[in-house]
């Protein structure tokens, strides 16, 4: 089974994520999530596989959440979320490693070593 992780390039754990992956001899599917945002139902399904709410996977400390005044707490259903964050891809927790029904955050990129052992179990 493949493994999709959504990279950002500019991002230190991002490219170590990509790095220990490649590593262990994954070479996943790489989406460029900046430049090829997921569409709000595909975040919402991400965020399924992640076991959080769509808000979890926002960068709330980001300078443009505060000064948007967005809150992790603010009562927003996940469509409202996805939606949002459709179109501010930038504050999208990075990155993020998929595989069928499982999904990891990168931080630590040792969260997808967990990914890979499932694969080759």
């Amino acid at each position: 089974m493949e493994i999709v992780l959504y990279h950002n390039p500019s991002c230190s754990k991002s490219r170590a994520t990509l790095a220990l992956l490649q590593e262990l001899g994954v070479e996943p599917e790489v989406v460029a999530y900046l430049d090829t945002p997921p569409s709000a139902e595909e975040l919402i399904h991400i965020a399924a596989k992640l076991n959080v709410s769509v808000s979890g996977m926002i960068r709330f400390k980001e300078t443009l959440t505060v000064e948007l005044g967005l809150k992790q707490d603010d009562e927003r259903s996940d469509v409202e979320w996805a939606t949002w964050l459709e179109e501010n891809p930038e504050l999208l927790e990075r990155p993020i490693a998929v595989m069928g029904e499982r999904a990891v955050f990168g931080r630590p990129p040792d969260n997808v070593r967990l990914l890979v052992k499932e694969m080759n179990t």
